[in-house]
Formats: structure tokens, C-alpha cells, sequence
């Protein structure tokens, strides 16, 4: 087995730029971005991956903003990504995902949350983002539908 080529850290101040290049131009989790909730795969001095444990206005810790660099892809950045914020938190944590990445994210521990186990902010963001996601069906693409994952983990934070 080789080695892994790249390291997970503590995302810092100075990396906010490489993290907003990550994230899609529109994507709500741009806005009050906190470095301090980041982690970071680093490559060769060169940020290839990202990923948050982001608080709600409410409390709701919820896993977001998983991105890894496209030429990185498939080479297990994501994962790495994932297991260092889901070993740093403790209790409940949540993310939203497609319904196609749900064996993704079991792996991880999480399982499928229905409706009815969400607070109701997550839920209504379920809600929301279900009821627009025939929209890309207006250009010919397929209808996106989220899920919500929980896991009750047992990490350092």
C-alpha cells in the first residue's frame, strides 16, 4: 500500500482564498465563511480539498461544503476529508447529499434521516431544496433530490 500524498489540517486564515476557489461561485456556504470550521487536504504546499463542520443560527451542526480539486478526484481526498471533522465532533452531526452518494456517506456512519428526526430548520432547507430540485429539468438535465444523513458520533469537539 502506498503512501497517502497529502495531509488534512486545520484550515487557517491564509487559506481562505484557495477555499472560496474551491466552492462553486453561488454557493450559499460562501457567505460568513469561517476558516476555523475547515479542514484542508494540502498537497505539495497546494490546497486540493475542503470540507466544513458548520453551525446553524440554531445550533444544528451540520457537515457542508465537501469539495475536492477535479484532477484529484477518486483518489480517496474526500474520505480523508470527511474522517478528520467527523473525529473532531461529538454528538449529532448532519449533512445534506444526493440521493445517489447515501452508501457514500453510511460508510461514515451516517444513515438516512426522515423528515419527521430533523429540527425544523433542516428540514425546511430539505424541503426547500427538494421543491426546487426540478429546475434543472427546465434545460433538459435531470431532477435533483437531496437527503438529509445523520450520525451521532463520539469525535474530540
Amino acid at each position: 500500500m502506498t503512501a497517502i500524498p497529502f495531509t488534512i489540517r486545520s484550515a487557517t486564515e491564509a487559506d481562505r482564498t484557495a477555499i472560496l476557489g474551491l466552492m462553486r461561485p453561488r454557493d450559499y456556504n460562501r457567505i460568513h465563511l469561517k476558516t476555523e470550521c475547515f479542514v484542508v487536504a494540502e498537497e505539495a504546499g497546494r490546497v486540493i480539498g475542503i470540507g466544513q463542520i458548520k453551525r446553524h443560527w440554531e445550533g444544528t451542526p451540520e457537515l457542508a461544503s465537501l469539495v475536492v480539486a477535479a484532477q484529484r478526484r477518486g483518489k480517496g481526498v474526500g474520505s480523508a476529508i470527511v474522517r478528520a471533522l467527523v473525529e473532531r465532533h461529538t454528538g449529532l452531526l448532519y449533512l445534506f447529499c444526493l440521493v445517489a452518494l447515501q452508501g457514500y456517506y453510511e460508510q461514515f456512519g451516517f444513515r438516512r434521516a426522515r423528515l419527521a428526526e430533523l429540527p425544523v430548520l433542516l428540514a425546511g432547507i430539505l424541503l426547500l431544496g427538494n421543491s426546487l430540485g426540478w429546475l434543472p429539468r427546465l434545460i433538459g438535465r435531470r431532477r435533483m433530490r437531496g437527503i438529509a444523513m445523520g450520525r451521532l458520533g463520539g469525535g474530540s469537539t
